[in-house]
């Protein structure tokens, strides 16, 4: 029973991940092609592939997130509060797809990655305070969230 209820565990934490990774690819539309690819770079901008695996790994790293709390028996108030902090996380990110491949803005792209970046920083502190090992797996992707600030207001003020 338990072995059946720990592949639930991941089962239900790979589909949340997937939802909202499959909306911010429908988000991005004919975007990606059309778009992007028209606009002046940051002489920094890294390849789109690099892209792409931060957002593997950001989903992954929800993932991590949801199977630690779906897995967790105490503090069950709290355990649903970090749930529903980790899924808005996801629908924030999936909202930037759509803000700056949907308007095809980098201005509006900037002026919505502010509040997803704060977002983040604030669930990164909440678990650091209650699970400060798996808080450790937020650190990569507040490394690229720097290097991104810098590339969206680079990319904002070429375009």
């Amino acid at each position: 029973m338990d072995k059946l209820l720990n592949q639930l565990r991941y089962i239900k934490a790979g589909a949340i991940c997937m939802f909202f990774a499959l909306c911010g690819n429908l988000f991005k539309g004919d975007a990606l092609n059309n778009w992007y690819t028209q606009l002046t770079l940051p002489a920094f901008t890294l390849p789109i592939l690099y892209f792409f695996a931060m957002g593997f790994i950001f989903y992954f790293i929800c993932g991590v997130l949801l199977y630690k709390l779906f897995s967790e028996e105490n503090n069950k108030k709290e355990t649903i509060s970090l749930i529903t902090l980790v899924v808005i996380m996801m629908a924030y990110y999936t909202t930037w797809d759509l803000v700056f491949f949907g308007l095809r803005s980098p201005m509006a792209g900037f002026f919505a990655y502010i509040p997803f970046t704060l977002f983040v920083f604030y669930i990164f502190y909440r678990f650091a305070r209650l699970y400060p090992a798996i808080s450790i797996v937020f650190l990569p992707f507040i490394g690229w969230l720097a290097y991104a600030f810098f590339w969206l207001i680079n990319l904002w003020t070429l375009n």
